[in-house]
């Protein structure tokens, strides 16, 4: 996974009320006790971006268990998002073979894909289905083959590339969000469309 760079960065989840949970990032330790809502949020503060990865170690103290995140990035990601244009895939490309075939040079980039099942007329907190999780694009995670990932926005997938190319040495982060045919106003706040006659 991709994280943004110099900026906070809120991990959050969801235990039982009163819980405590322990973090542990870059040689850092982060507590956060569970709300009577469930909730416990940490704020990691700015971390420069990096190829080098990172760990983050999640544990919860009444619960029990861990959660550890492992090949942890800081770069800049980006969130493609849209309708049938955005939605088009890389292996319906022109040029889909060799962009498929060479996605493995870039293993600074990382791939994510929200699912179609979430659905809402509100902002969410977490997403009812994952397409993909965070993946190092290759042609197996990009889309070659019957039995390979086929879903990865082709528009967002050389959008990704091109900033690669220019920033080598920063992590790209590629958020996939698209679902064809829908309005263009459930892709905006209800602040925003209060504001449109």
């Amino acid at each position: 996974m991709v994280l943004q760079r110099n900026k906070n960065v809120s991990l959050w989840g969801w235990s039982v009320a009163d819980d405590v949970i322990t973090l542990a990032f870059n040689n850092d330790i982060y507590e956060s006790t569970v709300d009577a809502n469930g909730k416990w949020i940490i704020i990691l503060p700015p971390t420069e971006g990096s190829t080098n990865p990172y760990t983050i170690s999640i544990a919860s103290k009444i619960v029990g268990g861990l959660i550890v995140l492992v090949n942890v990035l800081f770069g800049d990601v980006y969130f493609c998002s849209g309708q049938s244009n955005m939605e088009f895939t890389v292996n319906g490309v022109f040029n889909a073979t060799e962009a498929i075939a060479s996605s493995g040079n870039f293993s600074h980039i990382r791939i994510f894909t929200v699912g179609q099942g979430t659905s809402s007329t509100t902002p969410q907190e977490y997403l009812s289905t994952i397409e993909q999780e965070w993946s190092v694009p290759s042609p197996t995670t990009l889309g070659a083959g019957v039995q390979a990932f086929t879903y990865f926005s082709a528009v967002c997938w050389f959008y990704g590339v091109e900033i690669a190319k220019r920033y080598p040495d920063l992590p790209i982060g590629l958020i996939s969000s698209n679902w064809g045919g829908t309005q263009i106003r459930v892709w905006s706040s209800a602040n925003t469309l209060a504001k449109c006659p």
